[in-house]
């Protein structure tokens, strides 16, 4: 009896011990999950606007909620919430860009952040813009853009944009650098001596002289992206740069000169004509290619600058009217190819299709808060990052990234049928 007794007393202490923990820590884990940001991701429009296709942009939304619900970061609103948001506010996608309405919803429905996207299939390329906006502000706080080559890497590209929200929420929680690092003397690159086999003396040839200046880079408006932001004050040297994009012809001619393999898309036919832009080249390979010529990629400054073609507050490299009829862009992804160089007309530097056809990779790492903290003379970027910067928007983009202030990236590893460069050698 006495074991009995002491046996069901300890059976009494652990189920009250359980009664009171239990509670405990499962008020803590509701507390917990109180305090993660309330993000909705919104269904994924689909560029093809093919019915067979649908079904990626539905698959990529699910695995993109997935895995962030698997980060543990944010708490993800549930779907059948999402779809009574967009049944009682009629909710356009493209209306998420607008400040106002973002702040709204948000403000309505006790959200922190709103993901959508888009989502386009060429061939077995499926490529995957994503936009990730925040309701306090009503700002695209990251805009980034992934392709996987087959469906079984789908997976892999999910995982690295969910990386790469993640790692922007966090940078968004850092309190504000208070001291701007002194920058070291930059020196200028070294144009590779004529004897090295394989490179060649850097001409000027088919380049235009942009001169010596200062200009405010970035955008302070409203509806701005933070990346964006601040706009500051730059001052660049001298440089020249390519009047166009680098062509099929001209990168062929590389090719036979070092042996270097073809890129990607080579031997498509809407993508390899001689005079249109190369396209699917890594960030690696247009390197290289540059320093063959005896050239460099333009720096994010360098092209923005360019860009602006010494329109100082221009929203667009021709001005501020429409782009309709001055840049190739808002082509089918499907069916829609880039144009030959110079099909429209160039900016007041003589620069063509800086603005649409392909977008272009520039020298600098990349990241979203660099002009926080930005050096005023000739910036190079930061000193290392993940993804490296992309400029110029590209033939089946909206006018959105048509703009001069416009910010990408992507991995220097990477490639797209959207994306060239075009290069540029210092004015000595």
């Amino acid at each position: 009896m006495r074991y009995s007794y002491r046996f069901h007393l300890g059976v009494l202490i652990a189920v009250y011990s359980l009664l009171i923990v239990v509670p405990i820590l499962f008020g803590q884990q509701k507390a917990e999950s109180e305090k993660q940001p309330r993000l909705a991701i919104l269904p994924f429009k689909n560029a093809n606007k093919l019915a067979k296709d649908v079904e990626y942009g539905e698959a990529i939304a699910g695995m993109l909620s997935t895995e962030v619900i698997n980060g543990a970061i944010f708490r993800v609103v549930e779907r059948s919430e999402i779809e009574r948001i967009l049944k009682e506010q009629a909710f356009q996608l493209s209306g998420a860009v607008n400040a106002e309405t973002a702040k709204r919803i948000g403000e309505l429905y006790s959200l922190d952040f709103l993901l959508f996207g888009t989502v386009a299939k060429f061939g077995s390329l499926i490529e995957t813009d994503i936009r990730l906006v925040d309701t306090e502000t009503g700002e695209a706080i990251l805009a980034e853009s992934a392709n996987a080559e087959t469906e079984s890497s789908v997976r892999p590209m999910v995982k690295e944009l969910v990386r790469k929200i993640e790692n922007r929420y966090r940078m968004k929680m850092q309190p504000p650098p208070t001291i701007v690092p002194t920058p070291p003397p930059i020196t200028p690159p070294v144009t590779p001596p004529i004897s090295k086999p394989g490179i060649k003396p850097a001409s000027t040839v088919g380049m235009v002289l942009v001169p010596a200046g200062q200009f405010s880079m970035g955008n302070d408006e409203s509806s701005a992206p933070t990346n964006e932001k601040p706009a500051h004050t730059v001052n660049v040297n001298a440089f020249y740069i390519d009047v166009t994009e680098v062509t099929n012809a001209q990168y062929e001619q590389f090719m036979r000169s070092t042996g270097q393999k073809a890129p990607k898309y080579w031997n498509d036919n809407r993508f390899n004509q001689p005079d249109m832009p190369v396209v699917g080249v890594t960030w690696d390979e247009a390197t290289q290619f540059a320093a063959w010529a005896g050239k460099r990629l333009p720096t994010e400054a360098e092209w923005e600058y360019a860009a602006r073609g010494g329109l100082a507050s221009a929203k667009y490299p021709w001005g501020n009217e429409g782009a309709t009829g001055k840049a190739c862009f808002g082509k089918s992804i499907q069916t829609g190819t880039p144009t030959v160089v110079a099909s429209y007309p160039p900016n007041g530097y003589g620069l063509y299709d800086i603005a649409g056809n392909v977008a272009e990779w520039c020298a600098d790492w990349y990241r979203h808060d660099y002009y926080r903290n930005s050096v005023n003379n000739n910036p190079t970027g930061p000193a290392e990052g993940y993804e490296k910067v992309v400029r110029g928007g590209a033939f089946y983009e909206d006018g959105y990234y048509l703009r001069c202030s416009a910010r990408k990236s992507m991995s220097p590893s990477n490639y797209s049928i959207s994306v060239g460069f075009r290069c540029v050698v210092p004015a000595h």
